[in-house]
C-alpha cells in the first residue's frame, strides 16, 4: 500500500492470524514507524497526508488478522474503504516514533466500522484518529456482499474484545461549523 517515494518500514512485531478461542489484542498494535524527512511540510511537521498513510498501513495486517490475506483477495473479495474521516490532535515530527492501534468499534454482515489512533510513542494521548468504514466485496461483480463465516467470526470476536474500550467523542460525528 505504501508509494515507493514514501517506503518506511513498519517497525510494529507481527501479529498472527486470529483463530477460535484466541485472545485478541485489545487494541492491536498493527503499524509502528519511524517519521521520515520526507513526509515533513513546510511548517515543519508531519504533514496530513501522511497520518492517513501511516493509518492506511495499519488496514493490511488487520485485514491478514482477520482473514482477508492475500490468498482470500486473490479468490475475488476483499475489503474496500467506502469512508475516512481524520482529526488531529498533535503534531508530530521528523524522527518521532509512530503506533498506531487499530478498534474495530462495529461490524454488520457486510461492513466494518474501525478507528484508528496514531500515538508518538513518546507522547500520551492519540496525535491524530481516523475513522473507517469498510464494506466486503466480490471483486469480480464489483458489488458488497456478505462476509464469509470465517470473516465474520473473527470481526466478531475482535469486535467483541474492544468493545469495552472508550472512544474519542467525535467517532460517529459529522463535520459541521459551530455558530
Amino acid at each position: 500500500m505504501t508509494a515507493d517515494a514514501t517506503q518506511v518500514t513498519n517497525l510494529a512485531p507481527e501479529i498472527p492470524p486470529w483463530h477460535l478461542g484466541a485472545d485478541v489484542p485489545v487494541p492491536l498494535r498493527l503499524y509502528s514507524a519511524r517519521v521520515p524527512a520526507t513526509w515533513i511540510d513546510y511548517h515543519g511537521h508531519m504533514s496530513e497526508t501522511y497520518y492517513l498513510l501511516a493509518m492506511s498501513e495499519a488496514i493490511d495486517p488487520f485485514f491478514t488478522y482477520i482473514g482477508c490475506d492475500a490468498a482470500y483477495r486473490a479468490a475475488g473479495a476483499s475489503l474496500y474503504s467506502v469512508s475516512w474521516r481524520l482529526d488531529f490532535h498533535a503534531e508530530v515530527h521528523e524522527g518521532d516514533r509512530l503506533e498506531v492501534d487499530t478498534v474495530l468499534l462495529n461490524r454488520d454482515r457486510k461492513r466494518l466500522h474501525v478507528l484508528h489512533l496514531l500515538r508518538r510513542a513518546e507522547g500520551t494521548g492519540p496525535a491524530a484518529t481516523g475513522e473507517q468504514v469498510l464494506v466486503h466485496v466480490d471483486i469480480a461483480a464489483g458489488r458488497a456482499t456478505d462476509m464469509p463465516d470465517n470473516l465474520a467470526t473473527a470481526a466478531s470476536a475482535v469486535s467483541a474484545a474492544h468493545s469495552g474500550l472508550s472512544c474519542p467523542a467525535t467517532v460517529g460525528q459529522g463535520l459541521t461549523l459551530t455558530r
